[in-house]
């Protein structure tokens, strides 16, 4: 069979024979699915125990973000990198569940934590160990699914999303209202450390690139200066990182400080409050699925039409974001959070899939990493510190609505980049055609 030369083409049946489609495919992508689970969870749980933890150390907005994001972020940013190149050229199996007691057996310690420092210290160990995690899970789904069915694939992962917000909120927030944030914090680490061994036992290395056509590009791994060359010239690919970069650092701000905007500004305690943050998620849980069978039908068509859905998606999230967050009663705050979940939950589903549509066998684990570290980094990191540090400036307490207004504004900006990526594989495309 001569593949196709075009990125929405079918992968050779030959390949998905020898492979094992579907059996095995579908028992790696639940797998995975439970490592991103457990990954969500374990980076959630500071948003969620955030105001036990500022009155107990007494702590500024500011410190609260710096808490919940950029302690995470830097080393997070930082080891990605390291990582990325390690995924491309390793095991990634044994990589992945390595990762994954580490970052596990760093949440659980976080209990013990006795002052502030020693707070951050820990949140600082698990970004690092969490680094590497999204890129060798991307890396194997991407040889376990053939590109038109990476969408659905893709999309089912990232259901670990909104179901790691909801265990961390209803799960760990049960346990942090009725235990404390301690208990809470090593109740989260347990799940991840018997999780590895079933990664280690339930998931093959896969062999890069069997399922990608001919023109896919190299299937060695290939050095960092040839990856940011392809970011650098590939259709598409610089305006989609930079989209992503743009939602992750509204709607991460969002995330921070949801709990405690609903506890200050609509008077919630904290259970009711990760309740509500619990069920919102529950619901978008269905989005990245659906946006993910979307998003291969439109890639079928040309893989601008991802693009234009992912800047949809974007400014749907704003405009749902700004709703809930200016509502003044407790009800319309409520379906504002349902939608603003729906949304922007599912864009990374969309993303994600096309991005490893658009890059290289070689380059996926490397790639994703480079693309974490600007998400994180900016997202994570940096937009939690300057929501509380806007939030401080307007006077604290329900100034944080004010705060999240702001950021929300940013989903503008990854709108349009979107669709200047879409434009740019459009002419891309059209140039080839000639």
């Amino acid at each position: 069979m001569t593949a196709q030369l075009s990125v929405e083409a079918p992968a050779a049946s030959v390949a998905s024979e020898q492979r094992g489609l579907p059996g095995q495919s579908w028992r790696v992508l639940f797998i995975l699915t439970l490592v991103h689970i457990v990954y969500i969870m374990d980076r959630t749980v500071p948003s969620i125990v955030a105001e036990s933890v500022k009155h107990e150390f007494d702590l500024s907005d500011g410190q609260v973000g710096l808490f919940t994001g950029l302690a995470y972020a830097l080393s997070f940013a930082v080891m990605a990198l390291l990582s990325g190149p390690l995924v491309d050229r390793f095991n990634r199996v044994r990589f992945l569940s390595l990762l994954l007691v580490l970052w596990s057996g760093l949440t659980a310690l976080t209990s013990t934590a006795g002052s502030y420092i020693a707070l951050l210290a820990m949140r600082f160990g698990v970004g690092a160990s969490e680094a590497g995690g999204s890129p060798a899970a991307l890396s194997l789904l991407s040889d376990a699914f053939p590109p038109k069915r990476r969408g659905i694939a893709v999309g089912i992962y990232k259901l670990g999303a909104p179901l790691g917000y909801f265990v961390a909120s209803a799960g760990c927030g049960w346990v942090a209202a009725h235990y404390g944030w301690r208990a809470a914090f090593l109740v989260a680490g347990i799940p991840g450390l018997l999780l590895a061994l079933a990664v280690l036992r339930g998931v093959p290395n896969l062999e890069r690139g069997v399922l990608d056509h001919a023109h896919a590009g190299p299937r060695t791994a290939q050095p960092l200066r040839k990856v940011l060359e392809f970011l650098r010239k590939g259709p598409g690919v610089a305006f989609l990182i930079l989209g992503l970069m743009a939602f992750g650092f509204a709607s991460a701000s969002v995330q921070a400080f949801l709990v405690p905007f609903l506890i200050r500004v609509h008077d919630m305690p904290l259970q009711e409050a990760s309740a509500y943050y619990a069920a919102a998620a529950a619901v978008g849980a269905i989005s990245p699925l659906l946006l993910g069978i979307f998003n291969d039908r439109l890639t079928a068509k040309g893989v601008q039409y991802a693009l234009y859905l992912a800047a949809f998606v974007c400014l749907a999230t704003g405009i749902t974001g700004w709703i809930m967050v200016s509502a003044g009663s407790d009800h319309l705050v409520v379906v504002g959070l349902v939608l603003w979940q729906i949304f922007h939950i599912g864009l990374p589903a969309v993303s994600y899939a096309t991005l490893l549509t658009l890059t290289p066998p070689a380059m996926r684990g490397t790639l994703v990493a480079v693309i974490l570290t600007g998400t994180i980094l900016v997202g994570i990191g940096i937009a939690p510190v300057a929501a509380g540090l806007i939030s401080d400036a307007l006077g604290g307490g329900t100034a944080i609505r004010y705060s999240l207004m702001i950021m929300l504004s940013v989903n503008l900006l990854a709108f349009l980049l979107y669709l200047l990526g879409g434009r740019q594989v459009a002419a891309a495309q059209r140039a080839d055609q000639r």
